[in-house]
């Protein structure tokens, strides 16, 4: 399958789950992030639930009750009748906006927690590790970065980087290349039959991948 198929496949599969009721969409929201969250309906899903039903009301039948609201607003509807209209007054509004404002932190936390790991400095770092496996060659002394902000700021010269082998030199020619636009004087002689069949291996899954990875 290549990326164009999949990515269709992608999003008609979540066009699909966008007409399944809102427990379904959001349990397979929370089951593809791998998050835990067992309290959520007790606690806020059941009004946004409910806000998201009056939502809907207020664009396509000017907040008149009708058996959609009915269905789709959960245990926390506030009509029952069809025909009623449904009232939003100051109060309501400003409940909703407090409410998703704590869902969207809550959630923001979950997901910070679950994957704070998964920063672009660490993905740096693990390919550089799978490249460099020279004690010589730790990321740190090579690189300047904010942890804050997950940002590699510039590269810098190595303490060892004179002594590194021609195949090093190469690949680390070829990253600062990628990252800057320069580097060009350790890719003088630069040329794949150069490198053993480890370092090839390397060089070429890391151009299979340069052109989607963050350098920055």
């Amino acid at each position: 399958m290549n990326i164009q198929t999949l990515n269709k496949s992608i999003e008609n599969y979540i066009i699909s789950l966008s007409y399944k009721s809102y427990r379904e969409y959001f349990d397979v929201f929370i089951e593809q992030l791998s998050l835990e969250w067992k309290d959520y309906y007790e606690d806020i899903g059941k009004y946004i639930q409910e806000i998201k039903a009056t939502r809907n009301l207020l664009l396509h039948n000017n907040l008149i009750v009708n058996e959609q609201y009915l269905e789709s607003a959960g245990i926390e509807k506030r009509a029952k009748p069809e025909g009623d209209k449904l009232s939003v007054q100051y109060d309501y509004v400003l409940f909703s906006i407090k409410l998703i404002i704590k869902f969207e932190k809550l959630l923001k936390n979950k997901i910070s927690e679950k994957y704070k790991e998964y920063t672009k400095i660490n993905a740096n770092k693990r390919l550089w590790e799978f490249l460099f496996k020279s004690p010589v060659m730790p990321f740190d002394d090579y690189w300047e970065y904010d942890e804050k902000s997950d940002h590699i700021i510039a590269f810098k010269k190595g303490k060892h980087e004179g002594a590194l082998s021609g195949s090093e030199t190469a690949l680390l020619g070829l990253w600062r290349t990628h990252f800057a636009g320069s580097g060009y004087d350790h890719l003088k002689h630069f040329h794949i039959r150069r490198f053993d069949n480890v370092n090839r291996e390397k060089v070429l899954f890391f151009l299979s991948i340069a052109h989607k990875f963050n350098f920055e």
